[in-house]
This record gives C-alpha cells, sequence and structure tokens, in this order.
C-alpha cells in the first residue's frame, strides 16, 4: 500500500508535475493506483506510479483517465555527466519494472522531458511515438511577437468572433462545461470516457489547489458557446479538455478562447502552454495554427500475455 502523505511530501518537495499528486490519482483511480520506488541506499532515485485493473483473468497497468502523462520520473544527483546519466537512468528503469506486480499488459505515457526509453527495449516493450503541441512563452518577448505566429485564418476567426459579440470569462463553477462537453461528444456519436463526478472532483480539488481553471466563451445574449478546463502544474499550462456548442458554432468562439486563454496565460507569466496532443489529423492542425511547437513523446506498453497480443494485433490496438 502507498504511503500517502510520505509519496505526497516527496511530490511537492521535488516539484513533480500535479497528475503524479495523490490527490489527483486518487480521483482518476481510486483505489487502483500504487505507487513504485526505485533507491539507491536511502536515497530514492527514481518513482513509477501506475493504475491496476483485472478484466476477467487479464491484470492491465494502465493510464488512468485525463491523466496525460505518468511513467518513471527520475530524481537525479547533483553534478551528474552524461555517461552516468544513462546509467542512472537504466538503473532505475530496471528497479521499476522489476517492482511491478504480475501483468498481461503495461501501457504507459511519459512526459516529453522522458528521452530514453532503451531500457524498456531491452526489457522486451514497445514504443509509440506520439506528439503533443507546446507554446513556449519564453520565446517571445511580448504576447504581439507570439501572436506573429498564428496563422492567417486563425486571426480572421478572432476578429469574426469579436463581431459577433463574444466574450470570455473564468468560470466559478462546472456545470456549463459539463454541458458542452457531453454534447461534443455526442454529435460524434461517442461516449464521454469518463464520469462527470471525475470532472467535478477534479475543478473543485484543482481550485482548491489552485491548479485548474475553466474558461468559457459567451454568446452577446450571454449563452455558453465553447470552453475549456485547464491544469495548470510548476507554470505549464494543459489543455485537458473542451467542448464547443454546435448551435453556435459560427460564431468561432471556441478560436477566440483559445486565443484569450493563450493571451492571459503569457500575461500571467506562465512558461508553457500544452494542448496535450492530438494525433487526430484536423486537430493537429488546430493547435498547430496557435504557433505551438511538434513536440514528440513516448507511449511504452508491453503485452507478456499471447492471447491478448494477438488480440490486440488483430483489433489494430499493439502494442
Amino acid at each position: 500500500m502507498t504511503d500517502k502523505k510520505t509519496y505526497n511530501h516527496l511530490c511537492e518537495k521535488n516539484q513533480l508535475p500535479v497528475f503524479f499528486h495523490p490527490w489527483w490519482l486518487d480521483i482518476v483511480a481510486p483505489n487502483q493506483w500504487k505507487v513504485f520506488y526505485a533507491r539507491k541506499g536511502d536515497e530514492i532515485t527514481g518513482i513509477m506510479p501506475v493504475a491496476e485493473e483485472q478484466k476477467g483473468i487479464f491484470k492491465f497497468l494502465k493510464m488512468p483517465v485525463l491523466t496525460p502523462f505518468l511513467g518513471v520520473w527520475f530524481l537525479y544527483p547533483e553534478k551528474q555527466n552524461y555517461h552516468n546519466r544513462l546509467s542512472f537512468e537504466k538503473e532505475v528503469i530496471y528497479q521499476l519494472l522489476e517492482k511491478l506486480p504480475s501483468y498481461h499488459n503495461f501501457n504507459a505515457r511519459f512526459h516529453e522531458r522522458f528521452t530514453n526509453w532503451l531500457p524498456f527495449y531491452w526489457k522486451g516493450c514497445h514504443q509509440t511515438t506520439r506528439y503533443t503541441y507546446i507554446i513556449r512563452y519564453r520565446n517571445y518577448n511580448s504576447f504581439d511577437e507570439l501572436q506573429k505566429q498564428f496563422s492567417s485564418r486563425v486571426l480572421r476567426n478572432v476578429k469574426k468572433a469579436l463581431k459577433h459579440q463574444v466574450s470570455v470569462e473564468e468560470a466559478v463553477e462546472v456545470s456549463e462545461f459539463l454541458e458542452l462537453n457531453k454534447a461534443t461528444f455526442r454529435r460524434q456519436g461517442l461516449q464521454v470516457p469518463y464520469s462527470q463526478t471525475v470532472v467535478e472532483k477534479l475543478f473543485n480539488e484543482g481550485k482548491k489547489r489552485q491548479k485548474v481553471r475553466i474558461f468559457t466563451a459567451y454568446t452577446s445574449d450571454k449563452k455558453a458557446a465553447a470552453s475549456v478546463f485547464l491544469v495548470e502544474s510548476n507554470q505549464t499550462v494543459y489543455y485537458l479538455m473542451g467542448g464547443i456548442s454546435e448551435e453556435y458554432k459560427h460564431t468561432e468562439a471556441n478560436t477566440l478562447l483559445f486565443y484569450e486563454v493563450i493571451k492571459r496565460m503569457f500575461n500571467e507569466g506562465k512558461i508553457e502552454f500544452n494542448f496535450e496532443g492530438s494525433m487526430i489529423q484536423s486537430i493537429e492542425a488546430y493547435f498547430r495554427s496557435f504557433g505551438a511547437e511538434q513536440t514528440p513523446y513516448y507511449q511504452i506498453a508491453r503485452t507478456p500475455s499471447r492471447i491478448l497480443r494477438w488480440y490486440k494485433i488483430i483489433t489494430n490496438t499493439y502494442p
């Protein structure tokens, strides 16, 4: 069992991303998550939280819902040269993999700063390169300079939204966001892959900790047209999820919403705005149109179960 008090202290002391923290994992993977440690002597050198799920005879070590990344987080010693750093990473990864419980499938997404997946390869894992899009605010001296990276279509649509008298406000509650978010999935004929309760808890607990914010775009008659759910961690802002009203899509409220949010985060002195994907072509193009840089990250998996491996190959879900 994870000692949450000790682990929470470790997260805060080492400024781990918010997605690693116990309060977040308790919401997205209640009674499912555990954290494993690598050590050298009395020093903790690395950690890896995982969520466990049993489906029939199969045990999965998986990513929790609404969690962009977990995987291994290294706690590096000071003044380490490159050769020693790679050796350190290999030892930490080997230790952590040995401590995992038996499983039929392991699947984790890693922070974009994690670049050395070779020890996982040596242990029989597979890797898929995925992409997120990040605006690095430190590259720009002013928002006007950043705005020059926006596509002409974004700038045209911002003007269009302003002509429709669309306005953007920070939300104090979550209900309007939930309605827009659910409607977006319904239009695509998809089930919402997370519960309303999880979103409400993330908003309420995150707001207490000043880690979660919702911004909503309104029409001239105060109808909610688009909304975004943002998570802040160590001065990086993550776009976690959103929703758009089909009725007011013609107003380009969503484009103005992103424009205003990106501008506000710049003015607040944030370091990055991370769109968190996507691999879907149309969404990728939209995120890129705001001047965000394509940034690779790793999804690492292993399926020791031959039956499950063949099933995943047949259903095109391998690794």
